[in-house]
């Protein structure tokens, strides 16, 4: 699922990130970015496993999301996500966040300052 919090889109993911299931999140990250909606945050908490090539695959398009002015994010990265983030030897490339509050919060934007901060509370 997909859901917009002013310019950031956030990517909730969940069961098992194989390289199949990758390929398809990776081709919605890169229709969002087309459309330049660069800002990105992709929730982890309901992820069980992350297949490295997914990863790799993902920094390629990070680098080219941060040159947009953007970002990709990771949220609700628990122990095990850090332990293959940093196997895969990724993780200079992402900020990692404890939840998607706090990941979209990270962002520079005027936007979310002047909402409602139940519009930035997402679970």
């Amino acid at each position: 699922m997909i859901q917009r919090v002013d310019d950031i889109s956030v990517l909730h993911l969940s069961g098992e990130i194989d390289p199949v299931d990758g390929g398809r999140w990776l081709k919605r990250i890169q229709a969002l970015m087309k459309r330049e909606f660069s800002k990105i945050v992709i929730n982890l908490g309901e992820v069980d496993h992350i297949h490295y090539r997914f990863l790799a695959e993902l920094v390629t398009l990070a680098r080219v999301s941060s040159v947009m002015a953007g970002g990709i994010k990771l949220a609700n990265v628990t122990p095990y996500h850090r332990n293959i983030i940093r196997f895969t030897g990724v993780e200079r490339f992402f900020e990692t966040y404890d939840s998607v509050a706090e990941a979209i919060l990270s962002f520079p934007s005027g936007n979310l300052g002047s909402r409602d901060s139940d519009s930035c509370a997402i679970h």
